[in-house]
Protein backbone atom coordinates (compact mmCIF):
# COMPACT_ATOMS: atom_id res chain seq x y z
CA UNK A 1 0.00 0.00 0.00
CA UNK A 2 1.02 3.79 -0.57
CA UNK A 3 1.07 6.10 2.93
CA UNK A 4 -2.34 7.07 2.32
CA UNK A 5 -3.90 4.02 1.44
CA UNK A 6 -1.95 2.51 4.75
CA UNK A 7 -2.99 4.90 6.73
CA UNK A 8 -7.00 4.79 5.42
CA UNK A 9 -6.45 1.08 6.53
CA UNK A 10 -5.33 1.98 9.58
CA UNK A 11 -7.93 4.00 10.37
CA UNK A 12 -10.79 1.58 9.14
CA UNK A 13 -9.40 -0.52 11.58
CA UNK A 14 -9.31 0.86 14.48
CA UNK A 15 -13.10 1.48 13.38
CA UNK A 16 -14.17 -1.83 12.79
CA UNK A 17 -12.73 -3.42 15.90
CA UNK A 18 -14.80 -0.56 18.19
CA UNK A 19 -17.67 -1.12 16.19
CA UNK A 20 -20.62 -2.97 18.37
CA UNK A 21 -22.73 -5.31 16.56
CA UNK A 22 -26.94 -4.69 17.17
CA UNK A 23 -27.68 -8.53 16.08
CA UNK A 24 -31.35 -7.58 15.50
CA UNK A 25 -31.09 -4.71 13.57
CA UNK A 26 -27.90 -4.63 12.02
CA UNK A 27 -28.19 -4.73 7.82
CA UNK A 28 -24.46 -5.42 7.30
CA UNK A 29 -23.35 -7.59 4.71
CA UNK A 30 -21.21 -9.86 5.17
CA UNK A 31 -18.93 -11.54 2.61
CA UNK A 32 -17.06 -14.98 2.51
CA UNK A 33 -14.98 -16.27 0.34
CA UNK A 34 -16.19 -20.37 -0.58
CA UNK A 35 -16.23 -22.77 -3.00
CA UNK A 36 -19.57 -24.59 -4.05
CA UNK A 37 -19.12 -27.82 -1.63
CA UNK A 38 -18.81 -24.78 1.03
CA UNK A 39 -21.91 -23.14 -0.74
CA UNK A 40 -23.63 -26.39 -0.65
CA UNK A 41 -22.40 -28.13 2.49
CA UNK A 42 -22.37 -24.97 4.93
CA UNK A 43 -24.25 -22.02 3.91
CA UNK A 44 -27.51 -23.39 3.76
CA UNK A 45 -27.80 -24.12 7.96
CA UNK A 46 -25.70 -21.03 8.28
CA UNK A 47 -28.15 -18.73 5.86
CA UNK A 48 -31.16 -20.51 8.53
CA UNK A 49 -29.17 -19.78 11.87
CA UNK A 50 -28.27 -15.74 10.34
CA UNK A 51 -32.22 -15.53 9.26
CA UNK A 52 -33.04 -16.61 12.95
CA UNK A 53 -30.55 -14.25 14.80
CA UNK A 54 -30.03 -11.69 12.98
CA UNK A 55 -33.25 -11.06 10.42
CA UNK A 56 -31.60 -7.80 8.16
CA UNK A 57 -28.21 -9.28 7.97
CA UNK A 58 -27.03 -10.55 4.20
CA UNK A 59 -24.47 -13.12 3.02
CA UNK A 60 -22.55 -12.62 -0.09
CA UNK A 61 -20.40 -15.59 -1.18
CA UNK A 62 -17.38 -15.12 -3.44
CA UNK A 63 -15.51 -18.15 -5.35
CA UNK A 64 -11.80 -17.19 -5.61
CA UNK A 65 -8.50 -18.22 -5.36
CA UNK A 66 -6.23 -18.03 -2.15
CA UNK A 67 -4.25 -15.50 -3.29
CA UNK A 68 -7.20 -13.53 -4.39
CA UNK A 69 -8.94 -13.81 -1.10
CA UNK A 70 -6.13 -13.05 0.74
CA UNK A 71 -5.73 -9.32 -1.23
CA UNK A 72 -9.40 -8.97 -0.72
CA UNK A 73 -9.30 -9.59 2.79
CA UNK A 74 -6.58 -7.35 3.84
CA UNK A 75 -8.38 -4.73 2.07
CA UNK A 76 -11.55 -5.38 3.72
CA UNK A 77 -13.66 -6.82 0.97
CA UNK A 78 -13.88 -10.14 2.09
CA UNK A 79 -14.79 -11.11 6.03
CA UNK A 80 -14.03 -14.46 6.15
CA UNK A 81 -12.12 -16.84 4.17
CA UNK A 82 -13.22 -21.14 4.22
CA UNK A 83 -11.42 -23.61 2.61
CA UNK A 84 -8.38 -26.23 3.12
CA UNK A 85 -6.27 -23.18 2.20
CA UNK A 86 -2.65 -23.34 3.63
CA UNK A 87 -2.15 -20.57 6.63
CA UNK A 88 -2.26 -17.02 4.92
CA UNK A 89 0.46 -15.21 7.25
CA UNK A 90 1.44 -13.31 9.73
CA UNK A 91 -1.72 -10.68 10.13
CA UNK A 92 -4.04 -13.33 9.44
CA UNK A 93 -5.88 -15.79 12.09
CA UNK A 94 -6.95 -19.34 11.29
CA UNK A 95 -9.37 -21.55 13.00
CA UNK A 96 -10.07 -25.52 12.00
CA UNK A 97 -14.09 -26.02 11.42
CA UNK A 98 -13.70 -29.71 10.80
CA UNK A 99 -11.59 -32.77 9.15
CA UNK A 100 -12.64 -33.68 5.99
CA UNK A 101 -12.20 -36.88 3.97
CA UNK A 102 -12.98 -38.73 0.88
CA UNK A 103 -15.51 -41.19 -0.49
CA UNK A 104 -16.97 -42.54 -3.24
CA UNK A 105 -20.51 -41.64 -4.55
CA UNK A 106 -22.53 -44.03 -7.17
CA UNK A 107 -25.87 -44.49 -7.98
CA UNK A 108 -28.24 -47.44 -6.01
CA UNK A 109 -28.20 -49.39 -9.10
CA UNK A 110 -24.59 -49.67 -9.92
CA UNK A 111 -23.91 -53.36 -9.17
CA UNK A 112 -20.92 -52.24 -7.29
CA UNK A 113 -23.50 -51.14 -4.71
CA UNK A 114 -23.79 -54.62 -3.56
CA UNK A 115 -20.06 -55.40 -2.61
CA UNK A 116 -17.69 -53.99 -0.72
CA UNK A 117 -15.55 -51.54 -3.37
CA UNK A 118 -12.09 -52.87 -4.02
CA UNK A 119 -9.25 -50.76 -6.15
CA UNK A 120 -9.81 -53.20 -8.71
CA UNK A 121 -13.27 -52.38 -9.50
CA UNK A 122 -13.08 -48.92 -8.76
CA UNK A 123 -10.13 -48.66 -11.70
CA UNK A 124 -12.19 -50.61 -13.75
CA UNK A 125 -14.81 -48.16 -13.75
CA UNK A 126 -15.58 -44.98 -15.16
CA UNK A 127 -14.94 -41.80 -13.49
CA UNK A 128 -16.36 -38.12 -12.84
CA UNK A 129 -13.58 -36.07 -12.09
CA UNK A 130 -14.90 -32.98 -9.62
CA UNK A 131 -12.63 -29.88 -10.22
CA UNK A 132 -13.60 -27.17 -8.19
CA UNK A 133 -12.04 -23.40 -7.62
CA UNK A 134 -10.00 -23.83 -4.37
CA UNK A 135 -7.93 -26.38 -3.10
CA UNK A 136 -10.41 -29.25 -2.95
CA UNK A 137 -9.03 -30.68 -6.15
CA UNK A 138 -5.79 -30.34 -5.37
CA UNK A 139 -6.20 -32.64 -2.02
CA UNK A 140 -7.88 -35.17 -3.56
CA UNK A 141 -5.06 -35.74 -7.19
CA UNK A 142 -2.35 -35.81 -3.71
CA UNK A 143 -4.47 -38.32 -2.20
CA UNK A 144 -4.91 -40.19 -5.59
CA UNK A 145 -1.59 -39.27 -6.41
CA UNK A 146 0.13 -41.07 -3.12
CA UNK A 147 -1.98 -44.04 -4.32
CA UNK A 148 -0.64 -44.53 -7.86
CA UNK A 149 -3.48 -44.69 -9.61
CA UNK A 150 -4.63 -40.75 -10.43
CA UNK A 151 -3.34 -40.86 -14.10
CA UNK A 152 -5.43 -44.67 -14.27
CA UNK A 153 -8.56 -43.96 -14.00
CA UNK A 154 -10.55 -43.53 -16.98
CA UNK A 155 -12.08 -40.06 -16.61
CA UNK A 156 -15.24 -39.35 -18.71
CA UNK A 157 -16.60 -36.26 -17.18
CA UNK A 158 -14.41 -33.28 -15.51
CA UNK A 159 -17.17 -30.72 -13.71
CA UNK A 160 -16.10 -27.51 -12.49
CA UNK A 161 -19.12 -27.01 -9.85
CA UNK A 162 -21.14 -29.64 -8.24
CA UNK A 163 -24.61 -28.50 -9.76
CA UNK A 164 -26.02 -31.52 -11.50
CA UNK A 165 -23.68 -34.08 -10.43
CA UNK A 166 -25.93 -35.90 -8.06
CA UNK A 167 -28.46 -36.70 -11.20
CA UNK A 168 -25.52 -37.15 -13.44
CA UNK A 169 -24.57 -40.00 -10.65
CA UNK A 170 -27.70 -41.66 -10.34
CA UNK A 171 -28.54 -41.92 -13.82
CA UNK A 172 -25.42 -43.78 -14.92
CA UNK A 173 -22.50 -45.78 -13.48
CA UNK A 174 -20.28 -43.39 -13.16
CA UNK A 175 -17.76 -43.03 -9.56
CA UNK A 176 -17.56 -39.96 -8.24
CA UNK A 177 -14.79 -39.41 -5.52
CA UNK A 178 -15.93 -36.23 -3.40
CA UNK A 179 -15.56 -34.87 0.10
CA UNK A 180 -18.12 -36.88 2.78
CA UNK A 181 -19.59 -33.85 3.52
CA UNK A 182 -20.40 -33.10 -0.25
CA UNK A 183 -21.61 -36.63 -0.70
CA UNK A 184 -23.92 -36.65 2.25
CA UNK A 185 -25.52 -33.66 1.21
CA UNK A 186 -26.22 -35.10 -2.09
CA UNK A 187 -27.56 -38.02 -0.73
CA UNK A 188 -29.96 -36.33 1.72
CA UNK A 189 -33.71 -36.78 0.88
CA UNK A 190 -32.48 -38.81 -2.38
CA UNK A 191 -32.81 -42.68 -2.56
CA UNK A 192 -31.29 -43.56 -5.72
CA UNK A 193 -27.61 -42.53 -4.44
CA UNK A 194 -24.94 -44.57 -2.07
CA UNK A 195 -21.57 -43.57 -0.34
CA UNK A 196 -18.89 -46.53 -0.49
CA UNK A 197 -16.09 -46.58 1.52
CA UNK A 198 -12.84 -45.61 -0.78
CA UNK A 199 -10.97 -48.44 -1.62
CA UNK A 200 -7.64 -46.49 -0.41
CA UNK A 201 -5.66 -44.92 2.28
CA UNK A 202 -7.65 -41.85 2.58
CA UNK A 203 -5.65 -39.17 4.96
CA UNK A 204 -8.17 -36.38 6.22
CA UNK A 205 -7.22 -32.94 5.87
CA UNK A 206 -8.36 -29.66 7.69
CA UNK A 207 -11.13 -27.08 6.78
CA UNK A 208 -10.43 -23.68 8.24
CA UNK A 209 -11.62 -20.07 8.84
CA UNK A 210 -9.56 -17.74 8.30
CA UNK A 211 -9.98 -13.47 8.68
CA UNK A 212 -7.75 -10.52 8.69
CA UNK A 213 -6.54 -8.70 12.18
CA UNK A 214 -8.22 -5.61 11.10
CA UNK A 215 -11.86 -8.03 11.89
CA UNK A 216 -10.45 -10.02 14.97
CA UNK A 217 -11.74 -7.85 17.84
CA UNK A 218 -15.34 -6.55 15.27
CA UNK A 219 -18.78 -7.65 16.81
CA UNK A 220 -19.91 -9.09 13.80
CA UNK A 221 -16.98 -11.03 12.12
CA UNK A 222 -16.71 -12.43 15.82
CA UNK A 223 -20.81 -13.50 15.91
CA UNK A 224 -20.53 -14.99 11.95
CA UNK A 225 -16.93 -16.99 13.07
CA UNK A 226 -18.81 -18.78 16.02
CA UNK A 227 -22.19 -19.23 13.42
CA UNK A 228 -19.68 -20.91 11.55
CA UNK A 229 -17.66 -22.93 14.12
CA UNK A 230 -20.92 -23.86 15.49
CA UNK A 231 -22.28 -25.23 12.37
CA UNK A 232 -19.41 -27.19 11.55
CA UNK A 233 -19.24 -28.76 14.93
CA UNK A 234 -22.51 -30.44 14.92
CA UNK A 235 -22.80 -34.16 13.45
CA UNK A 236 -22.78 -35.24 10.03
Amino acid sequence: FDPIEAGINQLTEAIDQGREFDIKNSNRVFKIAINDIGQLVVIPRLLELMRQEAPNVCLETVDTSSSDAKQKMLSGKIDLAVGSWEAMGPSFYQQRLFEETFVVLMSANNPLKNKKLTLDDYMAADHIAYSPSGTTNFELEQLLDRTGIIRQRKVVLTAAHSLGLSTIVASSNLLLTAPNRLAKAMVSNRKDLFIATAPFEVSPFQIKQQWHERYHLDGGNRWLRNLLFNICSEPV
